[in-house]
C-alpha cells in the first residue's frame, strides 16, 4: 500500500489518533485547533480537507449525497460540521427530491448555529432555510438532531424508499434499527430514523439522526473524505465494522 504524507493536521486529538493509526498515512505534524484541516501531498500537489467551508463547486457536503468524482481531483474539499452533518442526513434526501413543503424545525442536542445547514440545503435545492429550536441538552459523546418537516408527499412508502435508495449502500449511515446508540459511541457511523405517524393526517414527517461527536460528526468524517480524495477504500483506517449488515 502506498503511503501519503500528511504534512500538517490541525484539529482534535481524535483526528490526530485516526491519522496516526491509518495504514496509508505518514503524519508529520499536528496541533490542536477548533479549525480542523488535513493537508497532504500527492507528488508535488498539496491538497486539503476542511470542515464547515460551504462551497458550490461539488467539493462540500455529506459524502453520501455527493458525486465522488470531483473529490478525486479536488485540491480542496470540506465536510459539514456537526449540525449540518446531522441536518443533511435528515433533510438532504428530502431537499434534493423537492419533497420539503416549508421550513423544517430542527432541535439539536447541542448548541450550534443553523447558518451552515441553511447554506448546505440551498446547495441541495431548498432555499427557505430552517427554524432552529433551543438545544435540548448534551449527552456525553453522542450528538443528535430531531427534524420536523412539512412534506409535499404524504406517502410513508415513498419517503422510506427515498432514504433507502440514498443510504442503503453507504458505509457509515444506517437505519437506527440496525445500530443502537451503544454501538455508535466511538464509531464512524450515524443512524437515522423516520417517524411517519403525522405524515398522512398532517403532512409532517419527523426524522432523527444520531452520531458520535468524533465520528460522523467530526474526525472520522474528515478521514472518510480524505480516503476518497486519496483513492483509498472509504473505510480504510476507520472501522473494521463498516460491513455491518445493512437492512432497509
Amino acid at each position: 500500500m502506498r503511503t501519503i504524507r500528511v504534512v500538517e493536521c490541525t484539529g482534535s486529538v481524535a483526528l490526530r489518533d485516526l491519522l496516526e493509526k491509518h495504514p496509508g498515512v505518514s503524519l508529520e505534524a499536528w496541533r490542536p485547533s477548533d479549525q480542523p484541516v488535513i493537508r497532504f501531498l500527492e507528488g508535488d500537489t498539496e491538497r486539503e480537507v476542511h470542515a464547515g467551508r460551504v462551497a458550490d463547486d461539488g467539493c462540500y457536503g455529506l459524502i453520501e449525497l455527493m458525486d465522488n468524482n470531483p473529490l478525486v481531483c479536488a485540491q480542496r474539499a470540506s465536510v459539514p460540521r456537526a449540525l449540518a452533518t446531522l441536518g443533511l442526513i435528515c433533510l438532504g434526501p428530502l431537499a434534493r427530491a423537492e419533497m420539503l413543503a416549508g421550513k423544517p424545525a430542527i432541535e439539536p442536542s447541542f448548541d450550534a448555529d443553523g447558518a451552515e445547514l441553511a447554506a448546505a440545503l440551498r446547495l441541495e435545492g431548498f432555499e427557505e432555510g430552517v427554524h432552529l429550536l433551543p438545544f435540548a441538552g448534551e449527552r456525553a459523546g453522542l450528538l443528535s438532531l430531531r427534524c420536523t418537516a412539512p412534506l409535499r408527499s404524504r406517502s410513508a412508502a415513498d419517503v422510506g424508499e427515498l432514504f433507502a435508495e440514498l443510504y442503503g449502500r453507504s458505509f457509515f449511515i444506517r437505519p437506527a434499527n440496525v445500530l443502537g446508540e451503544d454501538q455508535l459511541r466511538g464509531s464512524p457511523f450515524a443512524t437515522y430514523s423516520l417517524d411517519a405517524g403525522r405524515l398522512e393526517p398532517e403532512g409532517v414527517l419527523e426524522i432523527r439522526a444520531v452520531a458520535d461527536a468524533d465520528g460522523k460528526c467530526g474526525a472520522a468524517q474528515m478521514v472518510h473524505v480524505f480516503n476518497v480524495m486519496a483513492g483509498f477504500e472509504e473505510d480504510l483506517g476507520l472501522s473494521r465494522r463498516a460491513n455491518v449488515e445493512q437492512t432497509t
